[in-house]
Order: structure tokens, then sequence, then C-alpha cells
């Protein structure tokens, strides 16, 4: 996965911030293209834990349902503006993060440092053991 940094306010509807060191963020590079210059996308430094929840049956990534119905929809809007299911490739990599460490090939520490939603959603839904089974 390349990383790139974003002007999380596009300097193209907020020029003022182009320069602010609090306007930037390190974003994978597919998701800052899928972004543009959309203002809708939420700040992941306000992102509460448990609003996004990784389903482990598809592995989409969905919007919590015990936050507020305001959440909700911007959950939601985020997930269709960075097409976090619309692109097969996401849904993949997801897919193939989790069979690796299903597999023994990533310990959880790693997955905890490059992957915490994926590792984050495991320990929530118990999964750290019992996802094992799924890949044998």
């Amino acid at each position: 996965m390349e990383g790139t940094v974003d002007h999380f306010r596009p300097t193209s509807v907020a020029p003022e911030y182009a320069y602010e060191w609090d306007n930037y963020r390190y974003a994978f590079s597919k998701l800052n293209s899928y972004k543009g210059s959309s203002t809708e996308v939420l700040d992941p430094f306000h992102i509460m834990e448990g609003w996004f929840v990784l389903n482990f049956d598809n592995f989409s990534v969905e919007a919590s349902a015990d936050i507020p119905l305001d959440v909700k929809v911007a959950v939601e809007k985020t997930i269709s503006i960075l097409r976090l299911n619309a692109d097969d490739s996401l849904v993949k990599l997801r897919f193939n993060i989790v069979r690796d460490y299903a597999k023994g090939d990533l310990p959880f520490d790693y997955l905890a440092r490059k992957y915490p939603f994926i590792a984050m959603e495991m320990r929530r839904q118990v999964l750290e053991e019992r996802i094992r089974s799924y890949f044998k």
C-alpha cells in the first residue's frame, strides 16, 4: 500500500489551509484519490472507536448499528465516497490480510501496528483465535 499526504480540507475549497500542519493527513493513495475534493469524508482524527465495523463474513466496512443516526449517515457517506466496499481490490486486500494472519504469516502485533482497524475489529469481535479455523 502506497501512502501519500492529503490536505484534509481540500485546497480547492479552503486554500487558506494549504500550508497548515493540522490540515495534513497520511492516507492510502487510492483513498486520497477517491476522496478528491470532497468535504463530506469524516476526519480520521475525529472518528470514534466503534463508528466503523468490519464484517468478517464478506470483509465489508459498515456503519455500526449502535451510533446516532447523524453519525451513521456520515459514516455511510464516508464509506461510499472512499469506495471502501465498491472497490473490490480494497475488499480483497482486507481478506488477504486476515487470511495471512489466520495462516500464521502475520503476528497479531504486526497486524495491530500496520492494520489497526482490522486488529481492533478482530479483538472487539473476539476473533483473534477463532478466525484461524475459518481458513483451514
